[in-house]
């Protein structure tokens, strides 16, 4: 069922067993987006017992009981995007034990939904949620033990929001593998971030400085996206705890060298994105170094910097590589070993 665009001239109310009464007990999919809601029954979604996917997309609702889908056993993913939800996190009654109960949801998308703060109990009765979404909200930090019941959880996005940290152990009791933080407030403190976490998004926030303890305690690191900040200097070695690094994005920053042994401990590096650091002039002319004999980057992309000069050992440590980038640079001369 997909229900989309109708004007506030066409007001919709779901009652009581609303989809049953009308004939849909057997519908899977519910899809009512950019349409104007007047009121949703805590039983609306009653006897929907194949029901898997919701989709309330700005619908201009800014209440739901909290158990709306606690009957729906099946219901595995539900988007509430683009409504004004924060009361529902800022009263006290009924959402002090749990923001909605579905502990059959695998995937929750709350984003654009004006949330300033959330209570520490509100995913509490998700006890499968994979996946989260609370993007485009206008969050500062969140509660300590928001996450103590969801250890199924995987993926959260908190792009678009003002954090500058979070508390230290937030993400201790989950397996947490992918954290989308872009478009935030971070300067330095990561250390809410744990060892389980493989891929981490820190792009445009507010970085100036990496050293070499920003990322010490994450050991399964393999993607990091450092794009957009403005990041002047990257210390030696400062990815020397993330052995299992593959992809590393510093691109659209403000470098003015990168020095010979940031890279030392990440053999595995296979993606390396340094584009776009205008005051860029010169990459190591014996080649970044390694540990290991040589690194396993297939991609490499220094384009749109100030690069003058290239030696014949810039890219030795690198034979593995099939795309290069280096447009946009201030390039006079190959050296005719270059790419031996």
């Amino acid at each position: 069922l997909q229900v989309i665009d109708i004007g506030p001239q066409y007001p919709i109310v779901l009652g009581v067993d609303f989809f049953k009464k009308i004939g849909l007990a057997n519908v899977t999919s519910i899809k009512l987006a950019n349409s104007s809601v007047e009121y949703i029954s805590p039983s609306a979604f009653n006897g929907l017992n194949e029901l898997y996917s919701i989709n309330l997309t700005s619908i201009g609702i800014d209440l739901i009981h909290p158990d709306t889908f606690a009957s729906n056993t099946k219901l595995k993913i539900l988007t509430l995007s683009g409504n004004n939800l924060n009361v529902m996190q800022s009263l006290s009654s009924p959402y002090t034990d749990y923001m909605l109960k579905s502990p059959s949801i695998e995937e929750l998308d709350i984003s654009n939904c004006n949330m300033q703060e959330f209570l520490p109990t509100a995913f509490s009765q998700m006890k499968n949620i994979i996946y989260i979404n609370l993007a485009g909200n206008k969050l500062v930090t969140l509660p300590q033990g928001l996450f103590d019941k969801t250890d199924t959880i995987e993926e959260l996005d908190l792009s678009y929001n003002k954090i500058d940290t979070l508390p230290k152990n937030i993400f201790n009791k989950t397996s947490l593998g992918i954290l989308h933080l872009k478009y935030n407030e971070i300067v330095n403190n990561l250390e809410f971030v744990t060892k389980d976490v493989q891929k981490l998004d820190l792009s445009f926030n507010k970085m100036i400085e990496v050293n070499n303890k920003m990322f010490k305690a994450m050991d399964n690191l393999s993607f990091l996206l450092l794009k957009g900040n403005k990041i002047k200097r990257v210390t030696n070695a400062a990815f020397i705890a993330n052995k299992g690094l593959r992809n590393i994005d510093l691109s659209f920053n403000d470098l003015d060298q990168l020095n010979s042994l940031t890279f030392l401990k990440n053999s595995d590096l296979e993606v390396v994105r340094i584009n776009d650091n205008p005051r860029l002039k010169t990459l190591p002319s014996e080649g970044f170094e390694t540990n290991a004999k040589s690194f396993h980057v297939y991609l490499f992309d220094a384009s749109n910097c100030d690069i003058g000069n290239l030696a014949e050992n810039t890219f030795k440590t690198m034979p593995f590589i099939t795309r290069l980038y280096l447009s946009g640079n201030n390039i006079e001369k190959i050296p005719r070993n270059l790419f031996r």
